[in-house]
């Protein structure tokens, strides 16, 4: 078995090898890439951002959902992590060092940047642990760290989506304690911010000037105007609450595409942060009509409220549309499951599966769905 690899266990039982370091190295590279897992990648796999010809890569894993903070398994804490990974890339010949990452893969690479004293990419940068509405509650609630605390990195990129609060107070809160660091803010974007770009054709570039330390002017031009969002009743991510994010969002939705209000409102309403999802659900319908996008948040909002009778309604507003329909069809099958209507749910999630074969996540998702929901409609 590999150095730094374990035999770990899947949901199914079955045993898989999860390897947490994975070295493609050039022997002389001036620079090494430090590549981070993001939380929705699998415990086995690696992320491997596009990086340009003639540099070193190494990829690392931390086999969880534990954001980097007790580093890598085998390799010790995340400080004697991050220094094995800089003493493997110097033995390599780097004397350059960026870290990458995106969600909880920039926590872990703003964490061992700031110990290694390396450069620092942050794409979805939620780099407070547990701020409020943040993906890090879910996995590991209570726990904090102040990377400010363990050094600082040489130089920083945050590359936040305008429609993610969490990350641009986060983005906001360290562009402002770090000198060396610039911020890029995408609008039409959410917490998908390496996506956007990569779908764009913007990633590979904007790494490939990153890395080699040329003008970024191309890229900053496509942000949001940094004077907007001074703007905003902005607080560091530890004062962030159901009243800050309210003040945050009332003032600077009036400055946003119609995408990024939608996208905002569902992100808050997926949060259970109804303060501030509700008025803005208004906003877009006073402002917008009855479009289908606010159906679909309706029926978000009554969902995780639990009232599924009303999410029902909302969805059959738009179901028939063939940009909502499988989204549709999905949280229909759900409000049906939480009413007791087992018989309805498995009907929804059958034809998402008929409908939905051409998509592999729906497929896979309604297919599992569909499993679970016969078990219990069936005899016993």
């Amino acid at each position: 078995m590999a150095r730094g690899a374990e035999l770990n266990k899947n949901n199914a039982g079955v045993g898989i090898v999860i390897q947490y370091i994975e070295e493609a190295l050039v022997p002389g590279a001036p620079v090494c890439v430090v590549h981070f897992r993001s939380r929705t990648k699998q415990a086995e796999g690696f992320e491997k951002y596009p990086t340009p010809p003639g540099v070193s890569n190494i990829y690392v894993n931390n086999g969880s959902s534990g954001w980097y903070l007790d580093g890598l398994p085998g390799y010790g804490d995340a400080r004697a992590s991050a220094l094995a990974i800089k003493a493997k890339a110097q033995a390599a010949g780097a004397s350059k060092i960026v870290c990458v990452g995106a969600s909880m893969g920039a926590f872990g690479a703003a964490m061992f940047s700031s110990i290694m004293g390396a450069e620092l990419i942050c794409f979805a940068p939620e780099l407070w642990l547990n701020v409020y509405t943040g993906f890090s509650r879910r996995d590991v609630p209570g726990r904090t760290l102040d990377i400010a605390t363990m050094g600082q990195p040489s130089r920083a990129l945050f590359v936040a989506g305008i429609s993610c609060p969490t990350d641009l107070i986060c983005a906001l809160h360290f562009h402002r304690a770090w000198p060396n660091s610039e911020a890029i803010f995408l609008p039409d974007c959410g917490h998908e911010s390496a996506r956007h770009l990569k779908d764009k054709e913007l990633l590979a570039p904007l790494l490939a000037d990153f890395c080699f330390g040329r003008d970024l002017a191309q890229y900053k031009a496509l942000s949001v105007p940094m004077s907007i969002l001074e703007g905003c009743p902005t607080v560091p991510p530890k004062q962030l609450n159901r009243a800050t994010m309210v003040a945050f969002v009332e003032a600077l939705t009036r400055h946003l595409l119609l995408s990024d209000r939608v996208r905002m409102a569902d992100r808050l309403a997926g949060e259970k942060c109804f303060a501030a999802a509700v008025p803005l659900i208004g906003k877009i319908r006073a402002e917008h009509g009855e479009i289908a996008e606010v159906h679909m948040l309706d029926a978000t909002v009554h969902r995780k409220q639990q009232r599924h009778a009303e999410s029902i309604e909302a969805l059959q507003k738009v179901e028939h549309l063939p940009e909502f329909r499988c989204e549709a069809l999905w949280l229909r099958g759900m409000a049906l499951e939480q009413l007791g209507r087992v018989d309805e749910a498995l009907r929804a999630y059958l034809l998402l599966l008929q409908e939905g074969k051409g998509n592999r996540e729906w497929k896979l998702t309604a297919k599992a769905a569909a499993v679970r929901v016969a078990a219990l409609s069936s005899p016993a």
